[in-house]
């Protein structure tokens, strides 16, 4: 059973969450974070003149955005380490049940798709566009 106190930490992270989220515009790129949304600065300008902070809520408000920015950026880049090593196991995984040819085949498709995400600059944490399969721009 939760603790009021963990519950109600729970509750300020979700709301701040939920406030964090609802300031990325629909073109992030205006925020100039290369698609990212606003930065912590940006985010707090604008919770201060949405809700009429007061100077002392606003340097409040500053400092658990700029945590919880960083804090996120931490996750994403843990995230992206740990799926890296999800697929290199997938990939040995299937080139042991997979014929010479057949795995040198997916070696060629793996290298193809490296290839089209380094164009893209989706590779080694910068921002980029997806492929151009869902109709986006290249």
């Amino acid at each position: 059973m939760k603790t009021t106190k963990t519950i109600r930490r729970t509750a300020i992270a979700a709301a701040l969450g939920l406030a964090v989220t609802s300031l990325v515009p629909l073109s992030a790129q205006a925020w100039g974070r290369g698609g990212r949304g606003p930065s912590p600065e940006q985010a707090a300008q604008r919770l201060a003149g949405d809700l009429g902070l007061t100077p002392e809520q606003q340097g409040q408000v500053q400092e658990v955005l700029e945590e919880t920015f960083a804090r996120r950026e931490e996750l994403r880049k843990a995230h992206r380490e740990e799926a890296s090593v999800l697929r290199d196991q997938a990939h040995e995984s299937l080139a042991a049940v997979l014929s010479p040819e057949q795995a040198a085949k997916l070696d060629e498709l793996r290298e193809g798709r490296r290839d089209r995400a380094e164009r893209r600059g989706d590779c080694d944490g910068k921002p980029g566009r997806r492929g151009d399969k869902r109709g986006w721009a290249k």
